[in-house]
């Protein structure tokens, strides 16, 4: 079974549009851009958010930004979230380490658009929190 999920995005000339994917509950984890069909297109991967990250760089190279949680520059798993959970959820990063206090996401849920970036931004986010830059 796979769960069906619409997501607005954001394109580079400011416009809007819903991508439709559908997400698989169980393995082989294969993340699915179902609509609009002109960007239909499958990304598997070990977790779903690596599938997710897939699939936002291919989006990027077009112009398009998804606007959920897993879009946020200041949204990532931990390594037993996407062991454990498939990396579903997320944490949303915040001043200290992981913990149980951490607010946790799914990574599908919307995010307004301001609150969104790009892989790199998200990268860079994550780089800085952990203390690699």
């Amino acid at each position: 079974m796979a769960e069906r999920v619409s997501i607005a995005a954001v394109v580079a000339n400011g416009s809007e549009l819903r991508i439709e994917l559908e997400v698989p509950e169980r393995r082989p984890l294969r993340l699915k851009i179902l609509q609009p069909v002109e960007l239909a297109e499958e990304f598997e991967a070990n977790d779903l958010f690596s599938c997710l990250l897939k699939a936002r760089i291919s989006l990027e190279e077009k112009g398009i930004v998804l606007c959920c949680q897993g879009s946020r520059p200041i949204v990532f798993p931990s390594g037993m979230q996407r062991q454990m959970g498939d990396g579903r959820y997320a944490y949303v990063l915040a001043d200290g380490e992981f913990s149980a206090a951490s607010t946790e996401v799914d990574i599908f849920a919307p995010a307004d658009r301001w609150e969104v970036g790009s892989v790199a931004d998200q990268k860079d986010m994550v780089m800085r929190y952990f203390g690699f830059s």
